[in-house]
């Protein structure tokens, strides 16, 4: 396809930030989707907006980072986006099994009602998402904290999934403790994150025990 320099460095700025390239001017976009549907490009995510890479440049990138490439692209468009789950556990480097990722990305919300836009967009209800959420050094990505990552993290993976983002991540220096604080400003039940004792015991290190309401003592 004949070369646009516009498109040239829309990808170009794109790869140097380390994020998924889109435009807001309708026409360049639609070049970037005409350049999609040639094979020259690879569609990353079909939302709003839908973003693009380069297919050689995408290959090499290992899962994490094109789930934070996503995010980052994301993040331009929709600046007060809180990103949670896989997207922070792989901003913060917490160890987890790559098959996890499947081009999704979990943007915490503070509305009940919020519409699920897109099905590579899961919306987790958070009403203290924008009080909590931290800004990330080093993607610049708004970020649930890690603690509050952990536990999204076991709410939406199996166990055997879920023990690699908790051994990485106290490994890092985060503590049971921060975690079981976590667990008590949440809204959401926690109970089947603690309701196994035996399992806990294995990742924070001690015993926990639930109530039938889902609390912590």
């Amino acid at each position: 396809m004949k070369t646009h320099k516009a498109i040239a460095q829309i990808l170009r700025t794109a790869q140097n930030e380390h994020r998924c390239a889109y435009s807001t001017v309708p026409s360049e976009q639609l070049a970037l989707q005409r350049r999609a549907q040639s094979g020259e490009l690879i569609n990353t995510y079909r939302g709003s907006p839908s973003l693009y890479a380069e297919q050689g440049y995408w290959n090499t990138l290992p899962p994490p980072e094109q789930t934070l490439h996503i995010a980052k692209a994301l993040a331009i468009a929709h600046p007060n986006w809180v990103f949670g789950g896989l997207v922070a556990a792989s901003a913060y480097g917490f160890e987890h099994q790559w098959c996890l990722h499947d081009g999704s990305v979990c943007v915490m919300t503070q509305n009940h009602g919020s519409e699920q836009r897109h099905p590579r967009l899961k919306r987790v209800y958070m009403p203290q998402a924008s009080s909590l959420a931290m800004r990330d050094s080093t993607t610049g990505l708004l970020l649930t904290p890690p603690a509050h990552t952990l536990i999204e993290c076991a709410r939406t993976y199996d166990f055997r999934f879920a023990l690699p983002f908790f051994d990485s991540a106290f490994a890092q220096g985060i503590s049971s403790e921060q975690v079981l604080a976590a667990c008590s400003t949440l809204r959401t039940d926690c109970t089947l994150i603690l309701i196994n004792p035996q399992n806990l015991r294995g990742v924070c290190g001690k015993r926990i025990r639930t109530t039938s309401m889902g609390a912590v003592t």
